[in-house]
């Protein structure tokens, strides 16, 4: 016969309940802070096809390009180092949850990064070119270079690419990778001070939100089962069995 389970055991199990469907709310919110754009895409030449809205640049430094799509952001030094969706601002999102408008492209940062965040800046560089910046007194000027060049000039560094993990799961980036290098090869070019590139095509669909909401209702309500299962067992009476001892 099932054991009656108080009063008590039910409000351990319905803050349980409630607490963790809290957190799976609040982790959904996070998944929709995902936004449209990101930082710009620095090109040793023309701005290509899929970035070519041309932003500016500098004397001597890379163009700054977005895809047609999304607008060229940005002030004073920092012109164009943001794409856009046409009438916004979203350099503090590309601050907070960096990543590049095209998926396909990398996104690059100065090799001392710390804690994960681009306090500095970042950009993006395409397939086939690998990013690389150069120290000017308290700024930086940020290139992209062929994935073939092996040495640079001094004042050269190589950047590290940043890991940018996908807005449903978490909202965070990592650097996973620091090499610092001096030697012989000049970029063609470069893109100058905080800038960038990340971002997405979008942020979550409908029915992306509705799926990571019932999933998540789904999960809690499993860990809710297991909980008030636990409890129930914890207070059972313990029943003390005796070894008989048979005499022949």
């Amino acid at each position: 016969m099932a054991l009656p389970v108080d009063s008590g055991s039910r409000r351990i199990v319905l803050r349980t309940y409630l607490l963790l469907t809290l957190l799976n709310i609040v982790h959904v919110a996070q998944a929709q802070q995902c936004f449209v754009g990101g930082w710009s895409l620095r090109s040793p030449g023309s701005c290509p096809q899929d970035a070519k809205k041309e932003c500016g640049s500098a004397a001597d430094l890379q163009l700054r390009c977005c895809p047609g799509s999304l607008e060229c952001v940005g002030d004073d030094s920092f012109e164009g180092n943001y794409c856009c969706p046409n009438g916004t601002d979203c350099q503090q999102p590309s601050y907070d949850h960096p990543k590049c408008p095209d998926e396909s492209w990398t996104l690059w940062g100065q090799n001392d990064t710390v804690g994960d965040r681009l306090d500095k800046g970042g950009w993006c560089c395409k397939d086939g070119f690998k990013g690389i910046y150069r120290a000017v007194a308290t700024t930086a000027n940020y290139f992209c270079t062929a994935t073939t060049v092996s040495s640079l000039e001094p004042s050269f560094y190589w950047a590290s690419t940043i890991n940018t993990t996908p807005c449903l799961t978490s909202a965070t980036s990592t650097v996973i990778s620091t090499t610092t290098s001096s030697g012989a090869a000049t970029p063609t070019g470069a893109g100058e001070g905080d800038g960038g590139g990340d971002g997405d095509s979008g942020g979550m669909s409908g029915g992306a939100i509705a799926g990571a909401v019932i999933g998540g209702v789904a999960g809690v309500a499993l860990i809710g089962a297991g909980v008030f299962f636990l409890v129930r067992r914890s207070r059972r009476p313990r029943v003390d069995v005796a070894t008989a001892v048979i005499h022949g």
